[in-house]
């Protein structure tokens, strides 16, 4: 398509052709929505339209903020469309905004438009984001086939032509994506471009108006009082019941939604204890993070710490678990959380971090008094435990070692005693003393000369868990 001033009659809907063509002389198409550069989406009424809608979904479900900021999200020929359209017309185009981009004249109009209806104030570094989606999605075979025509290298992975699905056709459409044409579309010949064929839409766009808030993460350390409650639920592969119907997150979490009025929720944190082990002293560090709260003002500031203090009230009125230190941290924080879980977890490396633990042991061979008494002077002492039996289902089969930096035990009797151990973060307590199948060394079994019988956990507690958690920043 070579330029042609008469050849834009009834392309551009009266918008496209003031602000962009400047042509006064060009017939506009019927409807707005028939316009090939926008779809309708530059109309003034359907601007107006589209922000009466982003109201009505934000007064059925409101937010507690005065600010906003938008995004909007077009269909995927209309990338494609202004890059041509550039291409061929652009340089005679007398518009008044001719040169400004299409996303950047939206964003303007609709900025503008919903500010009017919702008096929400707009700002980049709003918490509360409203994304608005256009689709129309009649043109992805046309353009996609067009694409294939022309780029088919770059437009097909692997670099080859060939059929990329059962169904050719779908299997293009498939790849026809916003960041695929971005990527390719400048390397389209002018050969190619004036081939082009500008389409009239046959119906306006489908529009989604969606709020959504950034995330809000919430700290603190819990203690965990029960020996029948999980850290999270368990999952159906792990084929069993729940002996009790909550766990530590679903408690915890419960009660930053329901006061938040978030629609959802994620729970991490350092580490995790065994369903049946309770977990003492100061706790353990976790993070909640909060997806989509409606309410945040009241965890702002000063008044943020009092109503902070207030749901750790509310939480505590459990009476398998206690929280403390409740406070407000950033997405990097939380980060640096799970990636102390991750270092532990997986791999050899990391800064120290070291867990403090009591277990009630049982042996089922007496217990030597010499070998029981020299168990304490062999800490500091390095364990190999290749990745344990109970977790090789999810777990890589790797060989971890980790360091027993002090025991101290008591002897009840010649079958039973206690055992207190500092170890490093991510040594399998149960394990090192029972030995896994002799996998484990050295484990207790072995330093109390009993490996030939059975040495196992009757109770075991996590007394301490040494991370700095919360930031002192944030508290």
């Amino acid at each position: 398509m070579q330029f042609d001033e008469a050849s834009l009659n009834s392309l551009l809907c009266s918008s496209c052709i003031q602000q962009v063509a400047g042509f006064d002389s060009l017939q506009p198409t019927e409807n707005s929505w028939n316009c090939v550069l926008c779809f309708g989406i530059t109309d003034d009424s359907f601007a107006s339209k589209v922000a009466e809608e982003a109201k009505a979904v934000f007064d059925k479900n409101p937010y507690d903020s005065k600010t906003f900021s938008l995004s909007l999200d077009f269909p995927t020929t209309l990338i494609l469309r202004e890059h041509i359209f550039e291409k061929i017309f652009l340089a005679h185009c007398k518009g008044t905004l001719a040169t400004v981009p299409f996303k950047v004249r939206c964003t303007e109009l609709y900025i503008r438009k919903i500010e009017a209806v919702t008096s929400l104030r707009p700002t980049p570094s709003s918490d509360l984001g409203l994304t608005i989606s256009f689709a129309n999605n009649e043109f992805n075979s046309s353009d996609s086939d067009f694409l294939f025509r022309h780029l088919p290298v770059e437009f097909c992975s692997g670099g080859k032509k060939r059929r990329l699905d059962e169904d050719y056709e779908e299997g293009l459409a498939a790849r026809y994506t916003k960041v695929k044409v971005t990527n390719i579309m400048g390397k389209l010949s002018d050969e190619a471009r004036r081939s082009y064929k500008f389409e009239n839409p046959t119906q306006a766009c489908e529009i989604v108006p969606q709020f959504e808030r950034e995330a809000v993460y919430i700290a603190g350390r819990y203690c965990k009082f029960s020996r029948n409650l999980p850290q999270t639920k368990w999952t159906d592969e792990e084929n069993t019941t729940y002996p009790l119907p909550d766990s530590v997150a679903d408690i915890i979490s419960r009660v930053l939604i329901k006061f938040t009025k978030a629609d959802n929720s994620r729970f991490s944190s350092s580490g995790r204890e065994d369903i049946d082990v309770r977990m003492l002293g100061t706790g353990r560090p976790f993070c909640v993070q909060l997806l989509n709260s409606h309410n945040t003002q009241q965890l702002r500031g000063e008044k943020g710490k009092s109503f902070l203090r207030e749901l750790q009230e509310e939480i505590n009125k459990s009476e398998h678990i206690n929280v403390r230190d409740l406070c407000r941290v950033t997405k990097e924080h939380s980060d640096t959380l799970n990636t102390v879980v991750h270092e532990y977890d997986e791999d050899d490396n990391g800064i120290e971090k070291r867990k403090s633990y009591t277990a009630l042991c049982y042996s089922s061979l007496p217990i030597s008094r010499d070998a029981f008494e020299s168990l304490t002077s062999q800490a500091p002492l390095e364990i190999v435990q290749p990745t344990v039996v109970r977790v090789l289902k999810r777990r890589p089969l790797i060989d971890r070692r980790r360091t027993i930096f002090k025991m101290e035990a008591l002897l009840l009797d010649d079958h039973h005693f206690y055992l207190k151990v500092e170890t490093q973060a991510g040594t399998y307590i149960k394990e090192f003393v029972h030995g896994d199948f002799g996998r484990t060394q050295p484990s207790i079994a072995e330093l109390l000369q009993v490996e030939q019988g059975e040495v196992d956990i009757l109770e075991l507690d996590v007394d301490t868990v040494l991370v700095e958690w919360p930031p002192a920043s944030c508290l």
